[in-house]
């Protein structure tokens, strides 16, 4: 194997993770990030898909984050709270300030999004006690 197979097969085993700070979101309005954003593509060029998504929100506005663009993947953030999903796969999301007066300021939402890969379970066997 070359060197850089062993790298990538190790980068495949650990997975990738990223954070990203929102700007600021008007009242009623959403910022999308579609596969071919730039905080996505590179994560997506290798992975195909993300399965874990952790939103905290630290504004004082309810958040709603809709993983493939649809509301049956949606995730509802309430102001001071951090939210998260595991095992839902997605390969985009939005973000929608559902409040209605307020505007986000800029680094009040945080959202980290990733995937791991499947650990490796060993089957226990158990023993019978023998009397």
């Amino acid at each position: 194997m070359t060197q850089i197979s062993l790298i990538r097969r190790e980068l495949r085993q650990r997975g990738v993770s990223k954070t990203i700070s929102l700007a600021a979101i008007a009242a009623g309005a959403m910022k999308q990030y579609d596969r071919n954003s730039s905080e996505l593509r590179s994560a997506l060029r290798q992975f195909d898909c993300f399965n874990t998504i952790s939103i905290m929100n630290n504004s004082t506005e309810l958040i709603q984050v809709n993983l493939d663009f649809t509301d049956y993947k949606a995730i509802y953030v309430p102001a001071g709270t951090i939210l998260g999903k595991d095992n839902i796969t997605f390969q985009e999301f939005e973000v929608h300030n559902l409040d209605s007066a307020n505007t986000t300021a800029v680094k009040e939402v945080f959202i980290t999004f990733g995937y791991e890969p499947a650990l490796l379970k060993e089957s226990i066997k158990s023993s019978r006690n023998r009397g």
